[in-house]
This record gives structure tokens, sequence and C-alpha cells, in this order.
């Protein structure tokens, strides 16, 4: 979808944000495909055009969709790299830390343990 915009709109980063806004106030239509992608021609504070990518969640979620998004996209700065997440930093928790040469220690295997049987019990309480 191409919407026909005026080249010079006053305030462009305000303008893609209410176009955004506005589209999630409307239904998908379901006798069209699930998705539409909305190409903005207008030059915005960081972008010389805007694409909106509008998917229906029964498509799939949020990291999936994510997650193909990164992989048909790449770095202007280095095309031939391929895209990377933010790694998260977090430490471990000190149960499941390593100690030694790889093991987790008796405080790891408990609770992988004490995990095992809340699923295995989990599953049969379901059936």
């Amino acid at each position: 979808i191409i919407p026909d915009l005026e080249p010079n709109i006053e305030s462009p980063d305000q303008f893609v944000e209410d176009y955004a806004s506005n589209l999630t106030q409307t239904p998908l239509n379901f006798s069209k495909p699930l998705w539409e992608i909305h190409i903005l021609q207008i030059k915005t504070s960081q972008a010389n055009s805007v694409v909106i990518l509008r998917i229906h969640h029964s498509i799939g979620d949020g990291v999936s969709l994510i997650s193909l998004l990164l992989a048909c996209t790449r770095k202007s700065s280095d095309p031939d790299a391929l895209p990377s997440l933010p790694v998260d930093k977090k430490k471990k928790s000190k149960a499941l830390q390593t100690r030694g040469s790889g093991s987790l220690g008796f405080l790891g295997y408990f609770v992988l343990i004490l995990v095992f049987l809340k699923m295995l019990w989990n599953t049969l309480v379901g059936v």
C-alpha cells in the first residue's frame, strides 16, 4: 500500500507515528492476505522513506517474525555481515553456574530434577 502523501508535511515523524497508530485501530480484512506492507515515501529525521509491515498474529509471534526480519536484512555499512542481536549480559543463576570442568554441582542437578518432576506432574495431571 503506497498512500498518496504531500511531500512537505510539517512534522513527518509525528505523521508516521499517527499513521502507525491508526493502523492499530482498524482490523485487517480477513478476505485479503493477513499482512500488509505500507510504504510511506516521506522523509523523516532518520530515514528517506518508511516501510510499515502489518502482520496478523496468527502468521507468527514476535520472536519468529523478528528472526525472519533479521534473516532477510543486512547492515548497509557491511552488507556481507549477518545481522546480530544484542547480547544479554545477565549472569546465570548461582544454582546453574558451572563449576570446575563444566559440571552443574549438586544444587544445579537438584534444580533440574525438580523442573523435570514438575513437568512430569503437569503432563500427568493434564492427561
